[in-house]
């Protein structure tokens, strides 16, 4: 689930108490993904500063601090900013391969427009009616995985009244919305659960 405060900052300021706030939210914030390492780090570094302080003789501690020494020189060779720059590399490329996932209905139009080359008034009405249901297509998948699409078109009734479907079609549709929410309180009751791409019936 998809946690949202942009309106929290957009009504912060850098001085004030909100910000401050809004840096410790603990809802929706990387602090739950880290809390377990953190107290492990936090433990094993008090257990290691310990240790050296209290139980090691002093040879002991000049071998720790040896330790610690080339324990650091290895750090220092290792390349640690060509390292990320590969794995920044990567996460970019993978961000921009879904977001030319994203069915844009501009190549599809212009496909549309070429292929049919009627320019009369059916062959316009065509055309228009071949993108209108592009774009009804696209709405109706963002309907189901955006929150912002879900509040602009919460139903059939408010993509009837931007005029992306017609009368006619939007009963076709309200039945077909009735279909499918049927058949998830029927999947619900019966307990059907999808696992891994396996159909396991309890």
């Amino acid at each position: 689930m998809t946690v949202s405060y942009s309106s929290d900052i957009f009504n912060t300021s850098a001085c004030g108490s909100p910000f401050f706030m809004l840096l410790f939210r603990w809802k929706g914030s990387f602090y739950k993904l880290i809390w377990r390492d953190l107290l492990i780090y936090i433990s094993v570094y008090v257990g290691f500063s310990c240790i050296y302080r209290f139980a090691l003789p002093p040879k002991g501690q000049y071998l720790f601090e040896q330790s610690v020494l080339l324990c650091k020189d290895m750090a220092d060779n290792t390349p640690v900013t060509f390292i990320l720059g590969f794995y920044v590399s990567i996460l970019v490329a993978r961000w921009w391969a879904e977001f030319l996932l994203i069915p844009w209905p501009d190549n599809l139009a212009v496909m549309v427009s070429a292929y049919i080359c009627c320019n009369d008034q059916e062959g316009r009405l065509m055309k228009r009616t071949i993108v209108r249901y592009v774009n009804l297509a696209i709405l109706m998948v963002l309907r189901m995985i955006s929150m912002p699409v879900k509040r602009r078109f919460p139903t059939i009734k408010h993509l009837e009244e931007a005029g992306i479907i017609f009368g006619n079609e939007c009963e076709v549709s309200t039945v077909f919305e009735n279909h499918r929410k049927s058949l998830i309180q029927h999947c619900e009751r019966s307990e059907l659960r999808l696992h891994f791409g396996w159909k396991k019936v309890n």
